[in-house]
C-alpha cells in the first residue's frame, strides 16, 4: 500500500493507493495542524494500518509544510518520505522554460501521469486553487504554459470587494442570462470559464500546431463533463497517479 499525499495552496490530499487503484483519500487544510491524526484518520475507513505502507510519496506546492509531513510520516513509519522537486529534475521531466525552477510539483507530476496515459504532444488543464494550462510537445518536453486565477478565488473576491455581491457555489445556471444576483455571478463564472477554456484550447491548439491531446484535472474540472468538445479527458486523479509512477519508479 502507497500513501500518496498532495499538497495544494487549500488541501492537502492524502491518498491510500494500491496499485492504480485509489483504496481511500481524504484531505485536511493545508494550513491546519499536521500530527499523526492528521495521516491516520483516513486508515481505518480503508481497513490499513501504518505497517502496510511499502512507503510514501509527496508532492507540494507550499514548501513550509514539507518538514512536518516528512517528518511525522518518518515517525509513523520509520521509513523517508520520496518528495518530489518542483522543477521536475528528479523525475525525468525535460523543460525547455526560462524559469525551470518557478514551476510547482503538482504540475510537473500532472504532466508525468499525462505523458503516460495519453502520450504527447499534451495540453494539461488543471482547475483547482489556480487554473493552469501546462503543454508538452511532441517531443515529451515541457515547453510552457498559462496560469490565471481560480474560479473559486474569482467568486471570493467578488464576494470580498463588492458590498452586495453573495459568496456562491460555482454551478451551471440554468440561463446564461441570470434572473437575480446569485444566477448572474453563475453565469459570468461557468460560461465565462467555458469560453475561456474553449478559447485557450483553440489558441494553444493552433500555436501548437493543431495536433493535441486535452486533459482536464482539479476541483472544478467535474463541472465541464460534457459541457465541451474541447476537453477531450477527465482525469481527477492525475496528480495522485502521478506520484505513484514517481514512486514505482524511484522503487523498481
Amino acid at each position: 500500500m502507497l500513501l500518496a499525499i498532495d499538497v495544494g495552496n487549500s488541501n492537502i490530499v492524502f491518498a491510500l493507493m494500491k496499485g492504480e487503484d485509489i483504496v481511500h483519500s481524504w484531505r485536511v487544510e493545508t494550513h491546519g495542524k499536521i500530527n499523526e491524526k492528521t495521516f491516520t484518520s483516513g486508515f481505518g475507513k480503508a481497513g490499513v494500518g501504518v505497517g502496510d505502507l511499502k512507503g510514501g510519496v509527496l508532492g507540494s506546492v507550499v514548501p513550509d509544510v514539507n518538514a512536518a509531513l516528512e517528518n511525522t510520516f518518518k515517525m509513523l513509519t520509520g521509513k523517508d518520505l520520496i518528495v518530489v522537486k518542483g522543477d521536475g529534475t528528479d523525475t525525468g521531466l525535460e523543460l525547455d522554460l526560462d524559469t525551470p525552477g518557478s514551476i510547482g510539483a503538482d504540475r510537473v507530476l500532472n504532466i508525468i501521469a499525462g505523458k503516460h496515459y495519453y502520450g504527447t504532444p499534451l495540453l494539461i488543464m488543471d482547475f483547482g486553487t489556480a487554473t493552469t494550462y501546462d503543454v508538452v510537445s511532441q517531443e515529451g518536453t515541457f515547453i510552457g504554459g498559462a496560469i490565471g486565477a481560480g474560479i473559486g478565488i474569482s467568486l471570493k473576491a467578488l464576494h470580498t470587494d463588492t458590498a452586495q455581491l453573495p459568496l456562491i457555489a460555482f454551478g451551471e445556471p440554468p440561463n446564461i442570462i441570470g434572473r437575480n444576483a446569485e444566477q448572474a455571478l453563475q453565469s459570468a463564472a461557468f460560461f465565462g470559464s467555458l469560453g475561456t477554456i474553449e478559447g485557450m484550447v483553440g489558441r494553444i491548439r493552433a500555436e501548437m500546431g493543431g495536433n493535441l491531446t486535452t486533459l482536464a484535472t482539479g476541483g472544478f474540472s467535474s463541472h465541464f463533463k460534457g459541457k465541451t468538445k474541447a476537453i477531450d479527458h477527465f482525469v481527477p486523479d492525475l496528480t495522485l497517479q502521478g506520484l505513484r509512477i514517481v514512486f514505482e519508479r524511484e522503487n523498481s
